[in-house]
């Protein structure tokens, strides 16, 4: 699997936690949008194939303003494939 795929695996994984979260909060999810702002040390393990099986744990880090910075693993086997850090930011309206 191309490692660009593993990358956009983990952002939306963590796009969907903070839209868990955003919910959980009472907020629609209609007035918002995640949008990536910063990836940092992308680092890649071990190849995944077609027809491997793996886990994706995304970890938010910290919080400011409507800046998220979170941290992926990509696991295959139970051992890191890759890992990643990266930003989302939560755009309010349609963006502009």
């Amino acid at each position: 699997m191309p490692g660009v795929l593993l990358c956009e695996a983990c952002f939306q994984t963590g796009a969907i936690f903070l839209a868990k979260q955003i919910e959980k909060e009472g907020k629609s999810l209609n007035d918002v949008t995640p949008v990536l702002s910063r990836i940092t040390d992308a680092r890649f393990k071990q190849m995944v194939k077609p027809g491997d099986e793996i886990t994706i744990e995304v970890t938010m880090k910290e919080t400011i303003s409507r800046f998220f910075f979170m941290s992926a693993k990509v696991l295959k086997g139970g051992k890191p494939a890759m890992t990643i850090g990266f930003a989302l930011a939560m755009v309010e309206g349609d963006g502009k």
